[in-house]
């Protein structure tokens, strides 16, 4: 894992059940976490609020915190397979995706991280 110490790390996702394992592993970094759910601020976290399919979200987010890394890892997980799913799952996922790499790459992050899910291990 790249040496993260005192670098401004933005996590998305980060109360799911990746992100909340990822967390410990940064606490020698400023890590600011986002979720969608409003969380208290806790032992040096900071928590945002924000939903990243919204349009403009990921934008304002990564403008005002301007991390040097960003470590992706929201995503909306459906177990049915209608077509009802269909777009809410479209914009969590790829929408919010692309709209955070846009807004990163703007900023000039350094790192984009990693969107893992449990069906794949792989870098985006």
């Amino acid at each position: 894992m790249t040496d993260l110490s005192d670098a401004r790390v933005l996590v998305t996702g980060a109360s799911g059940l990746i992100g909340s394992q990822v967390l410990p592993l940064l606490r020698d970094a400023d890590v600011i976490a986002l979720s969608r759910f409003p969380r208290p601020d806790e032992g040096g976290l900071q928590w945002l609020t924000c939903d990243l399919a919204e349009p403009g979200f990921a934008f304002e987010v990564v403008a005002s915190v301007r991390p040097e890394v960003v470590i992706h890892l929201a995503g909306a997980v459906r177990g049915d397979r209608s077509i009802e799913a269909v777009t809410p799952t479209l914009g969590a996922n790829l929408v919010a995706t692309v709209g955070l790499l846009e807004a990163a790459t703007t900023v000039a992050s350094e790192i984009f991280g990693l969107r893992m899910t449990p069906r794949t291990s792989s870098p985006i």
